[in-house]
């Protein structure tokens, strides 16, 4: 029988069938659209069941069975964990680690990014917290009279040209340039610093707008540094699959 990986994170959870350690399938849903991954996993039966959750009180069907683990902080083997640290950053530098055996940032883009550093003893070094973009486009909108302004949904090689140039000319434009220009720029001042104290390092980028961001920064980075950015959507399923 295979086995079950479910990530619930701030927005979304997320779900991944293994067989013999082999991711074979994942989808994900909205917290409040958790009925349609039950509808399509209630057919299936699964040796183990792994849950790791940054919601504690969100429940599953898949919480109280027999065969299923709850993952905590303390079965993922990095030191020089913080009491505080999130589950979900753990668990994808874990995941990192494990796929790569070297010193990796790792770069989470979802509701929050986070950035979060190991060395290669698989120590925590560090690492830092910033609202994801959508959560910034929406504060925005909130706080001050300016309009909601969503990101681009068609993810082409010519993704910098659907966000605007710099210097915009009108305000949507102008939301988006302040956006992705200072996210990035913050994103490349972080990975040349870690990249000072860790010349040899992988840099991985996770997460739902992880691509948009990366697209945006493949213009702008030359290819030694390149050569070093991989871009993971499943980290955290590689760091759950390691407890099964």
């Amino acid at each position: 029988m295979p086995d079950l990986a479910i990530a619930i994170g701030n927005t979304r959870i997320r779900v991944a069938v293994f067989e013999q350690g082999i991711l074979i399938s994942e989808s994900a849903q909205v917290h409040e659209q958790l009925d349609i991954l039950v509808q399509e996993l209630k057919l299936q039966k699964f040796n183990k069941i792994a849950i790791a959750s940054v919601v504690p009180e969100l429940i599953t069907p898949w919480h109280h069975l027999p065969q299923t683990q709850i993952v905590t902080r303390a079965m993922i083997p990095i030191t020089g964990i913080y009491p505080t640290i999130g589950l979900d950053r753990l668990l994808t530098a874990w995941g990192a680690w494990l796929r790569y055996k070297s010193p990796v940032l790792v770069i989470d883009c979802g509701t929050a990014i986070s950035l979060t550093g190991i060395d290669g003893d698989r120590k925590l070094i560090g690492g830092a917290i910033l609202a994801g973009l959508r959560m910034q486009l929406q504060s925005l909108n909130r706080a001050t009279a300016l309009p909601l302004v969503d990101l681009p949904e068609d993810l082409t090689k010519d993704l910098p040209k659907k966000i605007s140039s710099r210097w915009a000319t009108d305000t949507n434009a102008a939301i988006q340039s302040g956006l992705i220009y200072t996210v990035v720029a913050g994103l490349e001042d972080f990975i040349q610093d870690w990249r000072s104290l860790y010349p040899d390092t992988k840099i991985v980028f996770t997460g739902g707008d992880s691509k948009l961001i990366l697209e945006f920064m493949d213009t702008k980075i030359g290819d030694r540094e390149r050569s070093q950015i991989y871009l993971d959507p499943n980290l955290i399923f590689q760091g759950i699959a390691s407890i099964f």
